[in-house]
């Protein structure tokens, strides 16, 4: 089998958008676990993923191999964004509102979008025709569009807006930070100018798409010019990190007596968030603490594996109720 290739000056964007990714990733992976670096390692791996087939693509020669490339893109443009909104609530200290409905809608519409153009029966959403097109001595790939591809822009559209305003809101709150809205604004407006530059000069012109350029320099100017201050700032760190750490079993109930969080140490004892409640946690929670407001500490008693095992507890109430 014989493989053909043509290495043009399309072929730059996409390998420049593979050395953004990879210059973020050196930088984000030794500090994993910082504020907001996980999202961003997602994302700079979605972006190198999509870069790395936009190149296929463009150094394809064949019909066949540059519509595979175009198809499995769908998948990591469309991870791209909920890597981004991820990034948005875990830097502002708000993963909370990352299980509540709107989240979990936006991730179904990246899977379905990225399952529906890839089963084949379906791709005919988003390509309705495909054809080569000569461009000089590059062969470029020409595509019509269909409905599926403009409802997953739109979502992704939608999505980068909605990060960047949690971004800025969060930025504008303080003095120092709001020299970085623009930063945020800027990488918006780095991933939603292609698509729209391509659709006014260049419809149809899957070559001249340079979405995935676009999103690295958007991600880049996210983890050096917004997260990077707070990566490296040797202040206050993060309090879900802290509670993670602690050896301690922490656990949060509702007025009921259920647990809705847990720590790391809670869960390697049994206690998960959302799980069975032991009746003795139950029975303490309803005695409360001290009337003088003071923790109250109690004994108690679990059955874990067939074994009793005593653990001393301490009650704080959270909130004014």
């Amino acid at each position: 089998m014989t493989w053909s290739i043509q290495l043009t000056l399309w072929a730059l964007p996409p390998i420049l958008a593979l050395l953004l990714t990879a210059r973020d990733v050196t930088f984000l992976w030794p500090r994993h676990r910082e504020l907001g670096a996980r999202a961003l390692l997602t994302l700079a791996a979605a972006v190198g993923t999509w870069a790395l087939l936009d190149l296929v693509s463009t150094a394809g020669v064949s019909l066949g191999v540059k519509l595979v490339a175009v198809r499995v893109e769908y998948l990591p443009a469309s991870a791209a964004p909920v890597a981004w909104v991820w990034f948005a609530f875990a830097f502002t200290g708000r993963r909370a509102e990352l299980r509540r409905w709107p989240i979990f809608l936006l991730v179904a519409l990246a899977l379905a979008t990225a399952v529906a153009a890839v089963v084949p029966a379906s791709f005919r959403w988003f390509v309705r025709e495909a054809s080569l097109a000569p461009v000089g001595r590059f062969v470029g790939l020409s595509l019509r569009h269909g409905y599926g591809h403009w409802a997953a822009e739109g979502v992704r559209l939608g999505t980068v807006l909605c990060a960047t305003w949690v971004v800025s809101k969060h930025l504008a709150w303080g003095p120092r930070m709001g020299r970085r809205i623009p930063l945020a604004l800027l990488a918006a407006a780095a991933a939603l100018a292609p698509p729209v530059a391509q659709i006014v000069w260049w419809p149809g012109a899957e070559w001249a798409d340079v979405s995935s350029l676009g999103y690295a320099f958007s991600c880049s100017l996210l983890v050096w010019g917004v997260a990077r201050p707070r990566i490296l700032n040797l202040g206050p760190v993060d309090r879900d990190l802290v509670l993670d750490e602690l050896t301690d079993p922490i656990i949060v109930m509702d007025g009921r007596g259920r647990i809705v969080d847990a720590n790391r140490a809670a869960e390697d004892v049994g206690l998960e968030a959302y799980g069975d409640v032991p009746l003795g946690l139950g029975t303490l929670w309803a005695k409360g603490p001290a009337p003088e407001g003071s923790p109250a500490p109690c004994v108690l008693l679990a059955d874990e594996g067939g074994q009793i095992r005593t653990f001393e507890v301490t009650l704080t109430r959270l909130g004014k109720g």
